[in-house]
């Protein structure tokens, strides 16, 4: 190429063309002309043209840089409003998956609740259907109620049947003597200690099958438990009433499970009245001993009390 332009060049200087270009003189009042060969002539001359419309050239360059910039500033502000709009439907998108994610959960757990009602109710009915069921029959023991200094014990006698129609299995009883110090007390120090005994592992209990009677089914004519309470819980019973009489209660439960829900403790549970017979049925720490055949266990408050599970 610049060889080229330098055989142009040349092609023009050798050329028999001669231009004159005239510039006024202000001192002489003339022209002054100067003559030029074509390639100086058309330098010359298109630097002239454009030096006298320079400013023509700025404005159209300065006009055009304007249409440019706000062609530019058009396309970015669509530009933007098209990712606005996009992030509006993205959101949008996100919120409808979000709800319809929502209502699928919320769908799920309640299929997932009914079926778990479902399994219980059919867990609960076949325990129902394929349980041990405990009817405990207490009375008192063979052993005098003897007070002493260190409070007051006595026994009572378990008769124990199962009822139902599957095993009872880790049987083991359970007796207290209470004294009543107010009305709700022995209901509330019953469920307390029953708790106590569903929070613990089982125990090594026997298994009482299906119609058996315990302690028949061993051969045992008599099954008794000790009780007992300390001397100052009597004190403190015995102060309640002004002296005149204390109350004493036995409590208790036949604990136990059975194959079909063996995690489970079950429950048959008591609270008796312990009274001396008719004609005086208020008991006395001065009385010393009470013979078993003077003593009486009644249900609590009309078997306030009694309860299987």
């Amino acid at each position: 190429m610049g060889v080229l332009a330098g055989l142009l060049a040349v092609a023009f200087e050798s050329s028999d063309f001669q231009g004159e270009i005239c510039e006024y003189n202000q001192a002489t009042k003339h022209e002054d002309c100067t003559t030029y060969s074509l390639f100086p002539f058309l330098l010359i001359k298109v630097f002239d043209t454009l030096n006298y419309y320079g400013v023509a050239i700025t404005a159209l360059a300065t006009v055009f840089i304007g249409v440019f910039t706000l062609t530019l500033k058009l396309s970015t502000d669509n530009l933007w409003m098209a990712a606005k709009d996009q992030i509006a439907a993205a959101e949008n998108a996100a919120k409808m998956q979000s709800r319809d994610m929502q209502a699928s959960i919320a769908v799920a757990d309640k299929a997932a609740n009914a079926a778990k009602q479902s399994a219980d109710v059919a867990k609960q009915t076949l325990i129902a259907a394929q349980r041990a069921w405990i009817k405990a029959k207490i009375d008192i023991g063979n052993i005098p109620l003897v007070f002493d200094q260190n409070g007051a014990s006595t026994t009572v006698s378990f008769e124990i049947t199962n009822v139902g129609n599957a095993p009872a299995i880790n049987v083991t009883s359970h007796a207290w003597l209470i004294v009543g110090k107010q009305r709700q007390f022995p209901l509330a120090e019953q469920q307390r200690r029953f708790d106590e005994i569903r929070r613990q592992p089982f125990m090594f209990g026997f298994t009482l099958f299906p119609g058996e009677n315990f302690p028949g089914a061993i051969g045992i004519g008599l099954w008794t438990v000790q009780v007992n309470v300390t001397r100052d819980e009597i004190d403190e019973g015995f102060r309640l009433t002004n002296g005149a009489y204390i109350s004493l209660y036995v409590i208790g439960c036949i604990d136990y499970t059975f194959p079909i829900d063996a995690d489970m403790h079950h429950q048959t549970t008591f609270m008796l009245e312990l009274r001396k017979t008719l004609p005086d049925i208020f008991i006395r720490p001065d009385d010393g001993q009470i013979p078993p055949s003077s003593l009486t266990l009644t249900d609590f408050n009309s078997g306030l009390g009694r309860h299987a599970d």
